[in-house]
């Protein structure tokens, strides 16, 4: 079976081989005939507003509870996927119309408070009146699970 790897994934291992080969000295003898791959570093592009609104329309529709609210504090806030879903109830603050970051992927991106637009704002309040009494710690976007229950 063949498999494909992107230039950017070859690029990682050749860069790990390659600080393996220097530690014991053995990188110069290969270096003029190894050449790492040519990987576009692609830039995302800003939705339309009517692909925002089919990505929207879509999510209502999706069996996922979580999902249409995940997507909009996603458009409104810029967050990365994990950001957003391991967020708590003790991150959010209504009451300031704000959000804090704990952990995220860079130095820089802990801690960080990200003002809620109204709409955000909306959104995650209307979710959280599913919650009645959640705990500070409760995650805001539970596990869903799908499929079908039980045994056949």
């Amino acid at each position: 079976m063949r498999q494909d790897a992107a230039p950017r994934t070859i690029n990682l291992e050749v860069g790990t081989l390659r600080a393996i080969l220097r530690k014991h000295r053995l990188w110069a003898n290969i270096q003029p005939d190894v050449q790492m791959l040519r990987a576009r570093d692609y830039v995302g592009r800003a939705l339309t507003e009517d692909e925002e609104k089919a990505l929207l329309t879509e999510c209502r529709k999706s069996r996922s509870q979580v999902l249409f609210v995940a997507v909009e504090v996603a458009l409104g806030t810029c967050m990365r996927y994990s950001e957003i879903r391991f967020r708590r109830w003790n991150q959010i603050d209504f009451g300031k119309g704000e959000l804090r970051v704990g952990k995220a992927k860079t130095e820089h991106g802990e801690g960080r408070v990200i003002p809620l637009s109204r709409r955000v704002r909306t959104v995650l309040e209307f979710w959280a009146e599913r919650f009645p009494t959640p705990k500070p710690n409760d995650f805001v976007f539970p596990f869903e699970r799908y499929g079908r229950q039980g045994k056949n």
